[in-house]
């Protein structure tokens, strides 16, 4: 008998195949960005996540500062960017699946 372990969603408890938490996750997330100064004057951009039970912050991280050409890092449920990248940030979570209602821009 052969015994084939397949991996299961520790969330859902799907197989990983089936799982859709990601999906989930990214559709009753909130966003909340909004840009600060910081030490000499200069601006980081703070992205707030609430709700983010399956969503791998780290990677989103990375795809927005390979988009925003900048650093950053993540801490806890927030991602700071480093410069003002309020305006962008809008459209590059729309690219990465997260719903546009659920993104709002703080002024």
């Amino acid at each position: 008998m052969s015994s084939s372990k397949k991996s299961v969603c520790p969330i859902c408890s799907l197989p990983m195949e089936l799982c859709v938490c990601k999906a989930v996750s990214q559709e009753e997330s909130k966003i909340r960005v909004r840009t600060d100064k910081r030490k000499w004057g200069r601006f980081v951009t703070l992205l707030e996540f609430s709700g983010m039970a399956g969503t791998n912050l780290s990677d989103v991280a990375k795809k927005l500062k390979t988009k925003a050409a900048c650093g950053g890092t993540v801490d806890g449920n927030m991602i700071v960017l480093q410069g003002n990248h309020m305006y962008q940030v809008k459209g590059w979570l729309k690219q990465l699946g997260f719903d546009e209602s659920n993104i709002q821009v703080m002024k």
